[in-house]
């Protein structure tokens, strides 16, 4: 079944536009997780799919937001519920309140790892989100059923920051 979600993504990245609007027929809801022990702050997040279904989880890179994952949250195959969350300081969490700690970033994501039928959800990162997606794993290794790491950008500190970064 997870080739099914690789096939998924691997025709998004490489076919589809993610300028799409969430609307309220799409079958794509915008939900609010409050904050908890682990973050203080709420965080805002995409789901589209089965409700009791395993999860996979899709974490942006920087700048962007959840609706970067738009196109994918728009064709979820059955047995699965696509999340594409608003990372901390980035689209509708706390838009104004960067968080910069991966520390902070992964714990924000905790409450999102559900085991759901006996499997755990399977976490994807794109670029700053596939540091995420390897911190969120490092820090809770028994509730990841999987990484797909996309144009990871795994060490912060070597990455070459464009001007077009920061206007963005």
């Amino acid at each position: 079944r997870h080739w099914q979600v690789t096939a998924l993504l691997m025709a998004g990245l490489f076919g589809r536009s993610s300028l799409k609007r969430v609307t309220a027929t799409s079958g794509i809801d915008r939900r609010i997780l409050a904050a908890h022990s682990d973050f203080s702050k709420p965080l805002s997040y995409l789901a589209a799919g089965g409700a009791t279904a395993q999860r996979v989880i899709f974490i942006h890179g920087t700048p962007g937001s959840a609706t970067s994952w738009l196109d994918f949250l728009s064709d979820v195959p059955g047995g699965f519920e696509f999340i594409a969350v608003d990372r901390p300081g980035f689209g509708q969490s706390c838009p104004d309140q960067a968080t910069v700690s991966l520390d902070a970033q992964a714990a924000a994501l905790r409450p999102l790892l559900v085991r759901r039928n006996g499997r755990w959800p399977l976490v994807v990162g794109h670029s700053f989100g596939a540091t995420i997606a390897a911190k969120l794993a490092a820090k809770y290794p028994s509730q990841v059923g999987g990484l797909i790491l996309v144009a990871g950008a795994m060490n912060p500190e070597l990455e070459k920051i464009h001007l077009l970064q920061h206007i963005a």
